[in-house]
């Protein structure tokens, strides 16, 4: 029994057609597109490759200094119990205060860049709220209502 049927034989893998040139086609718009698309993906790929190469230049580096690193750490979160009592005492001008509140947050910036540890806490205690400060700037000045003085 042949079961043949050249009505619905698919073409053969010879027939198919091909592109004649190694160009894509497309308009040059479409050209352009697909180059910064793979010029993209280049770029993500050099950046995992050098965050790889990131961690294991901090991984050797802390095999290094790990011990004094740590030594370090603590001696600089030693910092911020001192630091969050002065600004609660009033012997300080207000410049002198947003000074200790510069030096608490470049502090606890630096422990995270430098060192990986969490300070959010701290950071999020000490920086100035940016949204309220957006809000007063951009706020209308206050005015008083005004009342009529005839009854």
């Amino acid at each position: 029994m042949n079961l043949h049927n050249p009505a619905t034989d698919l073409p053969a893998a010879n027939s198919l057609p091909t592109l004649a040139s190694g160009e894509a086609v497309g308009s040059p718009a479409q050209q352009a597109f697909r180059e910064a698309v793979q010029q993209v993906e280049g770029l993500r790929q050099r950046l995992r490759d050098l965050q790889v190469e990131q961690a294991e230049a901090r991984r050797r580096y802390w095999q290094q200094v790990g011990p004094a690193a740590r030594t370090v750490v603590e001696a600089r979160r030693a910092l911020f119990a001192p630091l969050e009592e002065a600004l609660l005492l009033p012997y300080f001008s207000r410049k002198e205060e947003r000074q200790i509140t510069e030096f608490i947050l470049g502090n606890a910036r630096s422990l995270h860049n430098r060192f990986g540890e969490d300070t959010a806490d701290i950071v999020l205690k000490y920086a100035p709220n940016r949204r309220a400060a957006v809000e007063t700037e951009t706020a209308p000045p206050k005015t008083r209502p005004r009342t009529s003085l005839l009854i």
